[in-house]
């Protein structure tokens, strides 16, 4: 299976807010997304490029998932550490 780097960020402007996300994946993949999501909070949308970029590489394993959002890492570390 290829490993493959997955940068995501979400983002909105007065939260809530017009928002939108940003996927980028590495190689082997190396394309770019972009999405208006709409009026959510900055952490939905930080929410929705994570869901938007598993969704997309479902089929792939991902060995590394670097976020930009502290919100977003914290609760992923949080949610983790009772698994």
């Amino acid at each position: 299976m290829a490993k493959i780097q997955i940068h995501t960020d979400g983002g909105a402007r007065d939260n809530p807010g017009p928002s939108a996300l940003g996927v980028v994946f590495g190689p082997p993949i190396s394309k770019g997304y972009s999405q208006y999501l709409g009026k959510k909070t900055n952490n939905e949308a930080e929410y929705e490029a994570v869901i938007f970029a598993l969704k997309t590489v479902a089929q792939e394993i991902i060995p590394a998932l670097r976020l930009w959002g502290l919100y977003l890492v914290h609760q992923l570390a949080r949610a983790t550490r009772n698994i």
